[in-house]
Parts: structure tokens; C-alpha cells; sequence
């Protein structure tokens, strides 16, 4: 009975992980290179760092009509490619008019 158990679960395990494969490369290719970017190109077109861009999204700083387009792929964040930079709305220590 544990064999067959074993034999089950395997099967199991090994469908689920096929069919999650098919679904990413649904997802993948159905959003058209051009149309969106990842992370690491929001930071560079963006010109902050990519660890900035992961901190904006965890924090919800996207605007909401983009939200609603963003997309987790495997471990990797994508969004439209005409989602623009939140505002930067942290305080610093110094103010740059300081004298």
C-alpha cells in the first residue's frame, strides 16, 4: 500500500508541475515582448536600482490603472512598458537647500 501511495503522490507532483509549466508558457507568450518589462528594465529606464523598483511595488506605489495590468511570472514581476515612475516620496536627513 505504500508503494502504490508513493507511486500516486509522484504522479501527482509531476502533473501539477507540467501543467504549471504550460500555464507560464501561456502567460509568457500571450504578453508581447514590447508591451511589457520586467523589473530590471523599470530600473533602468527609470534610472533608480532594481532592488528601488521590487520596494515600489511591495509598497503599492504603482499607479492603480497599471496595478491592475502587473503580472507575477515564476519569481519575476512584469508590468506594461508605459507604466511610469512613482513619485519618490521618501524624507532624507538633509535637505539640499541646506546652508
Amino acid at each position: 500500500m505504500c508503494g502504490a501511495a508513493a507511486a500516486f503522490l509522484f504522479l501527482l507532483v509531476f502533473v501539477l508541475v507540467k501543467w504549471y509549466n504550460v500555464v507560464y508558457e501561456i502567460e509568457v507568450r500571450a504578453l508581447s515582448r514590447k508591451d511589457i518589462m520586467t523589473v530590471k528594465e523599470a530600473a533602468e529606464k527609470w534610472g533608480i536600482t532594481v532592488r528601488r523598483v521590487q520596494e515600489i511595488i511591495r509598497e503599492g506605489k504603482i499607479e492603480e490603472k497599471y496595478k491592475k495590468q502587473m503580472y507575477l511570472i515564476g519569481k519575476a514581476w512584469v508590468m506594461p512598458a508605459n507604466t511610469p515612475k512613482p513619485p519618490d516620496l521618501r524624507k532624507t536627513r538633509y535637505s539640499k537647500e541646506r546652508k
